[in-house]
């Protein structure tokens, strides 16, 4: 869930490098981004760790368009219900391991890792990281494992790209009872979209050491302060901090370098109730974007959650149930309504 500006500085440094590249330089690269072995050492144990014992007792891989896609699936025969959780950019399912335990009691719940992200198979084809391809993978677990009478997207960052697009297809449109997206992005601005033109062009290695040095201080490193509120718990940031590192650079830059947004029309045409929810002190998303699209979507609705940044399932879940049950009684979603 990580997220790096590309700047004009990065591409210069490379170029500087790539040309002149000398020990010397080398050594100063090292230095910049010099590391306290406790800090190595906790990323270290970080990357090993695995998912809980309850996620890990709902976790399966299935081939899905020819890639390996894992996901967590709690099945509650007693609903007819299917909640698909969708995460962002750099994000993988255990983002959404306090929805899933609590919603799994009222239906089925299901949660995705996005290709490459998690624990699924990363590809190196860059098209297969389009929101159109990634769509597509989502679209075919659905349809090919996990056929349900009716669904609620519940997604977060850029996948409210990948939800917007499966509430707009015809084969999901009458079986969807509501989307809920959280922290959605109205698209890129003209930096962010000068940084993508060129993120195709810098090597792994040299976005490697920019991450890097964006992870000095673990905890408190700028990587986990942009995404949690001033509230969050070392708990929350040692987490936020395990997911950061598990974000592979060669998927972020494929990600990034295919990124791209609904456009009005798309979001005038959603036929199910939408909830947009944004937060009070989102330093990756403004707040804004998710005003900007509750105006362009007839049957919307917005809650504002305080004091906490771009990641309330992690620093405010039982504020994100709350809001995602209310919402779901008030479309007439019942079973959902029993908080």
């Amino acid at each position: 869930m990580e997220t790096i500006i590309i700047s004009g500085s990065i591409v210069v440094s490379y170029l500087i490098i790539k040309r002149y590249k000398t020990q010397w330089l080398d050594y100063m690269w090292m230095r910049i981004h010099a590391r306290h072995p406790s800090e190595l050492e906790l990323e270290k144990t970080l990357e090993q760790k695995t998912l809980s014992s309850w996620m890990n007792s709902y976790s399966q891989t299935l081939t899905v368009r020819g890639h390996q896609l894992h996901h967590v699936y709690v099945e509650n025969p007693g609903s007819s219900l299917l909640i698909i959780f969708i995460h962002g950019l750099g994000g993988q399912v255990s983002q959404w391991e306090s929805q899933l335990e609590h919603f799994s009691s009222y239906a089925s719940v299901l949660a995705v890792d996005l290709l490459g992200c998690g624990l699924s198979e990363v590809s190196s084809k860059w098209s297969d990281y389009s929101a159109d391809s990634l769509t597509k993978d989502v679209l075919a677990l659905l349809t090919d494992h996990y056929s349900a009478e009716r669904l609620v997207l519940v997604a977060h960052s850029y996948g409210c790209s990948v939800a917007t697009r499966l509430s707009l297809d015809h084969t999901l449109k009458k079986r969807i009872q509501a989307t809920v997206l959280i922290c959605p992005k109205k698209g890129m601005s003209e930096k962010e979209i000068k940084g993508q033109r060129i993120i195709g062009w810098i090597p792994d290695w040299l976005m490697d050491g920019f991450r890097m040095g964006d992870r000095k201080k673990c905890l408190y490193s700028k990587s986990v302060e942009r995404f949690l509120g001033p509230n969050a718990t070392d708990i929350q940031r040692e987490k936020q901090f395990e997911w950061n590192i598990k974000s592979k650079t060669t998927v972020y830059r494929r990600f990034a370098y295919n990124a791209s947004f609904p456009v009005q029309e798309e979001y005038a045409t959603i036929s199910s109730p939408v909830l947009l929810v944004s937060c009070e002190q989102d330093k990756v998303v403004s707040p804004q974007d998710a005003e900007y699209i509750h105006r362009l979507i007839d049957n919307s609705k917005l809650r504002v959650i305080e004091d906490v940044g771009h990641n309330p399932m992690l620093v405010r879940p039982q504020a994100v149930n709350t809001i995602i049950s209310e919402f779901a009684e008030s479309v007439g979603i019942e079973e959902l309504g029993c908080f």
